[in-house]
């Protein structure tokens, strides 16, 4: 299952059941280590770095705990940041919100990562509404071993995110040409274990939605 609310002017998205690896694997860039408890293959202005060819084998080993990263375009500007900039970037370490904006422009990131014991809890910020959605289709792709997507133009689904919506990923209908992902619309959510503990009065006691899937 997966939980999701999202503040659209923020750009912000509030995700439970989303790894720290969906998100790597649908941005496959090199990432900049604000805050862990590891070694990157090398250190940039006192942050760790890692490439994306080595992004896996990190990832991999995170289970619990804080992390968070942030994507960048070009890692010799990491060298180029201002006091100013890397303290935004700590700041965001720190309080898990921005100081200004959560895009450092000189790194060109698209999300801002911030989680909490991998799929228990994260927070995103996201440049684009599309950078999410490819995020949730990786999601989708890791818990089914199906390539399905959800369609760009699903203005009612990311209405209802706003809502904040928890998807049963058991709940695929459909045939192969018609394919629609089930989930519920049970507004805002602050104890995780809520939904862990919950999920099928949840499911009994809100609507089911349905948004369709590319195959």
């Amino acid at each position: 299952m997966i939980h999701i609310k999202t503040n659209p002017l923020k750009h912000e998205y509030i995700c439970m059941g989303i790894t720290a690896s969906d998100v790597y694997r649908a941005l496959n860039k090199d990432i900049v280590l604000i805050k862990s408890d590891y070694l990157g293959d090398e250190c940039i202005n006192n942050f760790e770095i890692i490439r994306s060819e080595n992004i896996d084998k990190y990832l991999s080993e995170y289970r619990f705990g804080d992390l968070c990263f942030l994507d960048c375009n070009n890692m010799e500007n990491v060298r180029e940041l201002t006091d100013d900039e890397i303290a935004q970037m700590l700041f965001i370490g720190h309080m898990k919100r921005p100081l200004n904006s959560p895009f450092i422009n000189r790194l060109g990131n698209s999300i801002v990562y911030m989680g909490h014991d991998d799929d228990y809890f994260c927070k995103l910020y996201c440049v684009s509404r599309d950078v999410f959605l490819d995020i949730l289709n990786m999601r989708l792709r890791s818990c089914t071993g199906q390539h399905y997507k959800i369609s760009k133009n699903s203005d009612c689904f990311f209405k209802d995110c706003a809502d904040g919506i928890l998807i049963d990923l058991a709940g695929i209908a459909g045939n192969n040409e018609n394919r629609r992902l089930i989930y519920y619309v049970i507004g805002e959510v602050d104890n995780m274990d809520e939904i862990i503990n919950n999920r099928k009065a949840l499911i009994q006691q809100n609507q089911k939605k349905e948004v369709l899937l590319d195959c």
